[in-house]
C-alpha cells in the first residue's frame, strides 16, 4: 500500500480541508463539461435568489398539485 498525501480529488469532487471542515465540489467537472459544449465563450449572469435564506419545511402551504405547473 502506498500513502498518496492528503485527499484532493475523488470520483469527480474536489475536497479541500480547513480547520473548519472538509469542503467539496465540482469546479473542476463542471470546466470541462462546459469546455465540451463549447460554451467557454458565453457570458455570466447573476443567479436570481436572495443569498442567506433558510427556508423551512413547515412554512406555506402544499400545492394543491405538484406534478403540474401552469406557466
Amino acid at each position: 500500500m502506498k500513502d498518496l498525501g492528503s485527499l484532493q480529488y475523488f470520483l469527480g469532487l474536489e475536497v479541500h480541508s480547513t480547520s473548519a471542515g472538509i469542503f467539496l465540489h465540482q469546479h473542476k467537472y463542471i470546466q470541462e463539461l462546459i469546455t465540451l459544449a463549447s460554451l467557454n465563450d458565453g457570458r455570466f449572469v447573476d443567479t436570481p435568489l436572495e443569498v442567506n435564506v433558510r427556508y423551512c419545511h413547515d412554512k406555506g402551504e402544499f400545492l394543491s398539485n405538484p406534478s403540474y405547473i401552469d406557466n
